[in-house]
């Protein structure tokens, strides 16, 4: 009995010994798997640095290459550069030879050329220069008078229009009531003779001034002509120019150019498109002039017509005189 008793504590210890060593088994196997996962963790986060410690080594390598390189380069430098000082020691010893003479003589001769050469472009540069300023002021010159010639152009427009309207509120003033009014032969032989003569002073009036229009458009042509040809003139110059020879006074004066043909094309078109409108009440004026008119009102008219005609030649006079 009490070895069976002894038998049975043996065993129930040795079974809690065991446990206690599978237990202790668990907890190692634990601690082992954890330490297995930081060190992987770690080996990751030591990758980076891995690979900047292999860069910085290769860069140390090539930088030790260079700087290899460089001694060695330096010190043929030094031997070279003390071969060169022992050369020109023993030349000044020894004293200049005939032959380094005459290369000395012809690389002066070759710098005194270069130098008269250098002289020559100078004054070509000089000269060009000048043309140049010549140029600038002839084309400012041009400027002036194709815009003078613009201003009388409107003037002479105005004018005009103000002559085509005179003679519009003229010609409807002339109307008069269709009353039957008893005339004799002589009378309405009268009447039809002044009506014919009227209308073909109208007619006369009427040509006249389409005529007149036509010169301000060719005139307004002439100026746009002139202007393109100064502007081909001055790009033709650019293209055959140094970069170095353009100065300020080139670009203003070609932008005043721009600026100036912009305006003329602007004054062009509103004349075109005023053109039809003018000559539709130019038109009108023929179906009024062949009624009757009064002899009173047509004297005050032509009064005020002369009056303005003589305006209309002052201004053509006075600007004809501004131009020659």
């Amino acid at each position: 009995m009490e070895e069976c008793n002894t038998n049975a504590a043996e065993r129930t210890s040795s079974s809690q010994s065991l446990e206690l060593t599978l237990q202790e088994l668990a907890k190692t196997r634990e601690k082992i798997k954890k330490a297995r996962e930081s060190a992987v963790q770690s080996w990751l986060d030591s990758i980076p640095i891995i690979d900047e410690l292999e860069s910085s080594k290769s860069l140390l390598s090539r930088t030790k290459n260079k700087v290899a390189m460089s001694r060695t380069a330096v010190a043929s430098l030094q031997s070279l550069l003390e071969s060169t000082s022992r050369s020109i020691r023993k030349k000044k010893a020894g004293g200049k030879s005939k032959i380094e003479i005459a290369e000395m003589q012809k690389e002066m001769e070759n710098k005194e050329e270069e130098m008269e050469k250098l002289k020559v472009e100078l004054e070509f540069e000089n000269i060009s220069r000048n043309k140049l300023k010549k140029e600038l002021q002839i084309k400012s010159q041009t400027l002036m008078t194709l815009q003078l010639r613009e201003r009388a152009v409107n003037l002479e427009k105005e004018a005009l229009n103000i002559s085509v309207n005179a003679t519009i509120a003229q010609v409807k003033s002339m109307k008069v009531n269709h009353e039957t009014i008893v005339l004799s032969h002589e009378e309405y032989n009268e009447l039809c003779r002044k009506n014919n003569q009227g209308t073909s002073i109208a007619n006369s009036k009427i040509m006249l001034w389409d005529e007149k229009r036509h010169a301000a458009e060719l005139r307004k042509a002439n100026a746009l002509q002139k202007l393109e040809e100064l502007e081909r003139g001055k790009q033709e110059r650019e293209k055959g120019m140094q970069p170095g020879c353009i100065t300020k006074d080139i670009f203003q004066v070609s932008a005043n150019e721009d600026k100036w043909k912009l305006h003329l094309e602007a004054e062009k078109k509103i004349t075109k498109a005023n053109a039809p409108g003018l000559h539709r009440k130019l038109k009108e004026t023929e179906g009024y002039s062949q009624r009757s008119k009064r002899r009173s009102r047509r004297q005050s008219s032509e009064k005020k017509m002369r009056k303005k005609q003589s305006i209309l030649q002052r201004t053509r006079i006075f600007f004809m005189r501004l131009f020659k």
